[in-house]
C-alpha cells in the first residue's frame, strides 16, 4: 500500500501534516472511514478551512489502493518527472537533451535515405512459368542508378518474385519472375515502390559517443 500518492493527492487540496493508516478510531485524531474498512488518519494542519477538509477527506475515501491503479498512478508521474528533465536547465538535464539530440541525428539519418515514394496502377499480363514480366515506369523525382527500390505489391504474388530497380534517371520498374511450375496470371492493383540511397553509417563506439556528447554540450545543445 502506497501512502505516499494519497499523501501527495491529498495535500493538493488541503494542507496536511501527514496521513497515516490505523486500527482504530481514537476521538483526538482526525480519522476518514472508508467503506472498505480501513480508517485513514488525516493530520490537517490549524489552516485548513472547513471545505479544504471536506474535499481532503474526500480524496482518502474514494482513493483505490488496487495495486493496478498504483502502477497506473506511478507510471503518470514517471512521466511527468521525464516533462521535468527534459524541460529543466541544470546539468543532469543538459545531458538528457544533448542524449536526446544525437539519438535524433541518428533517426534522420535513416529518414535521409528515403529518397522519394509512388504508386501505380499495374495490370500483368499471365506469365508463364520461366518468363517474367516488367511494370511500366513509376515516376520517382530524384531516383539515380545505384539507389535501392523496395516494391509492395497490392496483393499475394502467388509465388511470383518482385524486384524493384531504376531504369533511368527519375523512373524505377518492377519486375515479376514465375518459377512456380505453371502460368500465373495477377489482377490489376496499386503497387508502392519506394526508392532509398544507403549512406553508410559509422558504428559508434562508447569512446566516440562520449566524445559526441562533450562536443555538444561544449556547443550549447542542451541547454
Amino acid at each position: 500500500m502506497d501512502l505516499v500518492q494519497l499523501t501527495v493527492a491529498i495535500a493538493a487540496v488541503a494542507p496536511i501534516g501527514g496521513v497515516a493508516v490505523v486500527s482504530a478510531i481514537i476521538p483526538s485524531w482526525h480519522i476518514v472511514a472508508r467503506p472498505d474498512g480501513l480508517l485513514i488518519r488525516i493530520d490537517y494542519r490549524d489552516t485548513a478551512t472547513p471545505v479544504q477538509i471536506a474535499n481532503g477527506d474526500a480524496v482518502a475515501v474514494g482513493w483505490d489502493f488496487s495495486l493496478p491503479a498504483e502502477a497506473s498512478r506511478e507510471n503518470l508521474a514517471q512521466r511527468e518527472q521525464a516533462k521535468v528533465l527534459v524541460a529543466d536547465g541544470d546539468g543532469s538535464r543538459k545531458l538528457l537533451r544533448v542524449f536526446i539530440d544525437l539519438v535524433l541525428d541518428g533517426l534522420n539519418a535513416i529518414q535521409q535515405q528515403v529518397i522519394g515514394t509512388t504508386t501505380q496502377a499495374w495490370d500483368p499480363a499471365s506469365i508463364a512459368n520461366g518468363t517474367g514480366a516488367t511494370s511500366p515506369a513509376f515516376a520517382v523525382a530524384g531516383a539515380s542508378f545505384g539507389d535501392a527500390v523496395d516494391v509492395s505489391a497490392p496483393y499475394s504474388l502467388g509465388g511470383l518474385t518482385a524486384t524493384g530497380s531504376v531504369q533511368a534517371a527519375g523512373q524505377v520498374v518492377v519486375r515479376l519472375e514465375n518459377q512456380t511450375g505453371g502460368a500465373v496470371n495477377l489482377a490489376s492493383g496499386t503497387w508502392r515502390a519506394v526508392v532509398r540511397r544507403p549512406r553508410p553509417l559509422p558504428d559508434r563506439t562508447l569512446t566516440a559517443f562520449k566524445a559526441a556528447v562533450a562536443a555538444r554540450l561544449d556547443t550549447g545543445v542542451g541547454d
